[in-house]
């Protein structure tokens, strides 16, 4: 959850971020109240106990992670 207040705005990184979570099958949202944090807590919750016994998310048979970055160093 990327807190705000109710005027504040969310960077281009971060909305980036949220998305790149979203489309992960995770969940990432904007929130300005502690209603809003318990509203979304609930609605996880309820999906999650949905899904008790399935995938939360499916790795695609071309599904490949990250190679780990060295930063200039060589991989150990």
């Amino acid at each position: 959850m990327e807190c705000k207040l109710p005027d504040g705005h969310l960077t281009e990184l971060q909305k980036r971020a949220l998305r790149k979570i979203n489309d992960a099958g995770g969940y990432a949202y904007r929130v300005e109240s502690v209603e809003d944090a318990r509203e979304i807590i609930e609605m996880v919750d309820e999906e999650a106990s949905s899904n008790r016994g399935k995938p939360i998310y499916n790795i695609t048979p071309d599904y490949r992670p990250r190679k780990k970055e060295t930063h200039g160093k060589k991989a150990v």
